[in-house]
């Protein structure tokens, strides 16, 4: 993988995690042109229709696994929470004519953040539960001091948040289960830096994240 492809691959990932897509066809465009782009750039047209339906048969199942959690309504009352903060915070920074001192506004700011919370902690332990997903509830629990910290963006971030770890799950799993029918490790060697890192150190780099790409049939 050349270091180009890399860097690409790295600001697509950065991109989607800012803007998660919602949609299958979006989510389906996202990883074959990014985190699986040396699987279907380079193949035949008519295996990679083939690819395609394989992965889409995983994203499928992904889907359906977590549609609960998608369609609850605990999302809702998140998204709720998370839209009414940001209103309030507006107001108060930007619109009232009579501005809450910050001893004054504060505590109603931190009580509407711990509200949405709440609304999200059953969500996000039915998620865990499904899932074991533990750095998605870090990602959960490390947006919480944004939240209450940064007014107006803290919570304008927040809001779907948790949405956006289960749909980051439902591609990572359709990845991962798409890569093990094909037998193809996990993760691609990064073979650019490892070339780069032994022309610096001298060294000869072992890569830890599997073997080559293996050959479709």
């Amino acid at each position: 993988m050349a270091l180009t492809d890399i860097v690409k691959m790295e600001l697509g990932k950065a991109r989607n995690f800012l803007f998660t897509p919602k949609q299958k066809e979006d989510m389906m465009q996202y990883l074959t042109g990014n985190e699986l782009a040396n699987h279907f750039k380079d193949a035949p047209e008519e295996q990679r229709a083939q690819l395609y339906q394989r992965l889409e048969h995983h994203l499928d199942e992904s889907l359906r696994k977590y549609s609960g959690q998608l369609n609850s309504w605990y999302q809702s009352a998140s998204k709720a929470g998370g839209i009414a903060t940001t209103i309030a915070d507006a107001y108060q920074t930007l619109i009232s004519k009579v501005p809450l001192t910050g001893a004054q506004y504060v505590p109603l700011h931190n009580l509407m953040v711990l509200l949405k919370s709440l609304a999200e902690a059953p969500y996000m332990y039915g998620y865990f539960k499904e899932s074991k997903d533990l750095v998605g509830i870090l990602k959960w629990l490390g947006m919480k001091p944004v939240e209450l910290a940064i007014p107006i963006l803290g919570p304008l971030l927040g809001t779907g948040w948790t949405e956006k770890i289960v749909r980051q799950r439902i591609m990572y799993e359709a990845k991962v289960n798409f890569l093990k029918e094909i037998g193809a490790p996990v993760e691609a060697p990064y073979k650019a830096l490892d070339r780069h890192a032994e022309a610096k150190t001298g060294y000869t780099i072992q890569p830890k994240y599997g073997g080559p790409m293996p050959a479709y049939a």
